[in-house]
């Protein structure tokens, strides 16, 4: 059996540091369901680092794990919005 496993990092809040609407996430769920058949969602928060542009710009996040796959997963096409 081919198997085939994304894993996807969603943030918890903006730039700005509003939190995302819990909609959102409740919608990516049902995307990557609809598109990959299954998912396994982590809510242990992750941190995270990274660099906008130039190292004047390091940002930190906090994240949720999405794992999203199975049997019939395939590549989205078009690509992720």
């Amino acid at each position: 059996m081919n198997l085939k496993r994304f894993e996807i990092l969603l943030p918890l809040n903006y730039n700005d540091g509003r939190p995302i609407e819990r909609e959102k996430f409740l919608l990516t769920h049902r995307e990557l369901i609809r598109q990959f058949g299954a998912t396994t969602v982590d809510t242990t928060r992750a941190s995270g680092t990274w660099v906008y542009c130039d190292w004047d710009h390091k940002m930190a996040d906090w994240n949720h794990k999405v794992a999203a796959g199975g049997a019939c997963a395939a590549l989205p096409s078009p690509p992720f919005r």
